[in-house]
């Protein structure tokens, strides 16, 4: 309940004092003198009753309690919620922010859901506290928190920093994807809402009266406003009082207590004395939504990349994803027939391959029997196999060492990996 005060009201009338409890011997008198005046005569029964039982011969009532005590504080927020958004590297902008760290159990259930969807990608997820340090030879991924995504059998690397040596780094060290140079994409935290206002009844009855202000500017017509004061707490006024009601929309911290006033003195003007606000609380906002949903593959294009992310050439992709023999057979110049992994991801029995894309054409004559008029690579249009000791048919020449002899030879993805 808010005690009203609009400009050019009159002070003249007031009704009178009481003294140590007692009611004044003139109140009988000038009481409805006052109502007559300030009151409409719909409230004049109202008025009386009161007035009856608050001079009546009973003892006076006891104080009112004193306040309760202020709230506690309120308690610190969560922490991040486990779920993420997926941010593509070669997409951020310098507008976007920081990709803030999510949890290492949120990093893991991200990488096992894209292999869920995408058998190339790996199950495995590294844990690094390697720092950069600002130098040109640096190899380590400056990018702090979950870089997930490559297709070449590379596991997500998640990357934190202990708080003991995070300012010695904080310079070298990075919030942005596009700083990881392993894989496509990163999985940044989705900061908390800010906890709502705390309101403090003892805090609003303490205020003094507050301007209500005026809601439109650079305009001539009349606004009217007032001042307002809180007197009460959990408190309103009777329905006999009530002659208008307006609903507004209240926003955290504001309790409608300046719309209400203009509203009501738009209406009343120097006839308003008091209002009172009920609250209806808005219904709760959704939830921050989860990682979306992988979108489907696209359909295969004749040139296609060998991954989403930058090609390497120089990985251990394929033995990450079960491939056990001690042969090279990557697709690549002098691998063995047919190919059981992606090219340039078998590098300690391939050696570095370079980035020729997909498709394109390969090969040499470095195989010892190249350019005796027969094709002996083991691919299609193999003309001549030797038999070796089991009886079984080989390849004389490895895949592609016969540039002369053999048609085009191309860089084949896998069959399968046993």
């Amino acid at each position: 309940m808010c005690r009203h005060s609009v400009p050019r009201v009159s002070d003249q009338v007031r009704p009178p004092h009481t003294n140590q409890g007692k009611c004044s011997a003139n109140l009988h008198i000038t009481l409805p003198l006052f109502v007559r005046r300030e009151c409409p005569s719909s409230t004049h029964a109202s008025i009386n009753r009161m007035k009856d039982a608050a001079c009546g011969y009973a003892e006076p009532s006891p104080p009112n309690p004193p306040f309760p005590p202020p709230r506690p504080p309120s308690p610190p927020p969560p922490p991040l919620a486990s779920a993420g958004t997926l941010r593509v590297a070669d997409a951020e902008t310098a507008s976007d922010p920081d990709c803030l760290p999510v949890s290492y159990t949120a990093c893991l259930e991200a990488t096992q859901r894209m292999h869920t969807s995408n058998s190339r990608i790996s199950p495995n997820i590294a844990v690094s506290q390697a720092a950069c340090e600002g130098t040109e030879a640096e190899t380590s991924s400056c990018f702090i928190g979950c870089a997930l995504g490559n297709e070449l059998g590379v596991p997500a690397l998640f990357t934190f920093q202990r708080a003991i040596v995070a300012s010695e780094f904080a310079w070298f060290m990075s919030y942005r994807c596009i700083d990881n140079n392993e894989h496509p994409q990163c999985l940044c935290a989705t900061p908390l809402p800010p906890p709502p206002p705390v309101y403090d009844p003892v805090d609003a009855l303490a205020k003094d009266y507050v301007y209500a202000g005026n809601p439109v500017s650079g305009t001539i017509s009349y606004q009217p406003s007032g001042f307002y004061k809180a007197v009460a707490i959990d408190s309103k006024l009777p329905g006999e009082f009530v002659a208008s009601t307006h609903v507004v929309d209240c926003r955290g911290s504001d309790s409608g207590a300046s719309s209400c006033t203009r509203m009501c003195a738009t209406d009343f003007l120097g006839r308003l004395k008091a209002f009172h606000i009920t609250a209806t609380p808005l219904p709760p906002s959704p939830p921050p939504p989860g990682i979306p949903p992988l979108p489907p593959r696209p359909p295969p294009s004749p040139n296609p990349p060998l991954s989403e992310f930058r090609f390497s050439g120089a990985t251990e992709g394929c033995r990450a994803n079960g491939y056990r023999r001690d042969e090279c057979r990557d697709g690549g110049v002098g691998s063995i027939w047919p190919p059981l992994c992606d090219y340039g991801s078998s590098v300690g029995l391939c050696g570095h391959r370079e980035d020729v894309g997909r498709g394109a054409v390969i090969g040499d004559d470095s195989c010892t029997t190249a350019n005796n008029g027969q094709c002996e690579d083991g691919a299609e249009g193999t003309s001549y196999f030797a038999t070796d000791s089991l009886g079984q048919q080989v390849a004389v020449c490895r895949y592609a060492t016969e540039y002369a002899e053999t048609v085009s030879r191309t860089v084949t993805p896998p069959t399968h990996i046993t």
